[in-house]
């Protein structure tokens, strides 16, 4: 039920933005599409598929050239977004080889590459910086809920243990989170950083 309004909720908004074009409105619903799969099938089973990946890589170069083509983006704007991409899997993938997998699943840094290539720059910094946000304030919500339910004994249905703080929690839904705030609402990281320090 949760996936199905969830679904239909990021269908109204793409058809609010891209209704001028049914084109673009169904490339953004295949993503948005994907991108669902990947937040679920990653809490269910702290896993991201490499298809997925691959399939969502596909649909932001397509989107990504679409925009370049009959948008009024010039063509250095692929090589930003392309750029975006790479930087965020670099910087994901550092925390993996690093810790050797402890912090940082390797699938996370694969998923960085096509949200942060339809992002740019800008976006992409500001969907990474979200994720950990949002990531810490869901993860430290559910331990405090565990603890008022007691939960040592019986964890919430939807996790697979107890959560403490060095459990390991599925870090796709924030990344996909954080890239939603972005892409469907703005939310703009660099520009809320200026405006606190003048």
């Amino acid at each position: 039920m949760f996936v199905e309004v969830l679904t239909a909720g990021l269908f109204v908004l793409l058809w609010d933005i891209y209704q001028y074009d049914l084109l673009l409105f169904a490339l953004n619903a295949i993503f948005m599409s994907l991108l669902i799969i990947v937040f679920v099938y990653d809490i269910r089973h702290m896993i991201i598929p490499d298809e997925l990946v691959i399939w969502l890589t596909t649909m932001s170069v397509v989107l990504v050239g679409y925009v370049v083509l009959f948008g009024e983006q010039p063509s250095s704007y692929i090589y930003e977004h392309i750029l975006a991409g790479i930087l965020a899997t670099g910087f994901f993938a550092s925390f993996w080889f690093f810790s050797q997998g402890r912090w940082m699943g390797l699938g996370d840094a694969k998923l960085a590459f096509p949200l942060c290539m339809m992002l740019g720059l800008s976006g992409g910094f500001s969907a990474v910086v979200l994720s950990f946000w949002i990531g810490a304030v869901v993860s430290v919500t559910l331990m405090v809920l565990q603890y008022v339910l007691r939960a040592g004994k019986t964890h919430l249905p939807f996790l697979h243990s107890a959560l403490r703080m060095k459990s390991e929690v599925p870090f796709a839904p924030f990344l996909v989170l954080g890239f939603l705030s972005v892409y469907l609402f703005h939310v703009d990281i660099l520009a809320y950083i200026n405006f606190v320090s003048f």
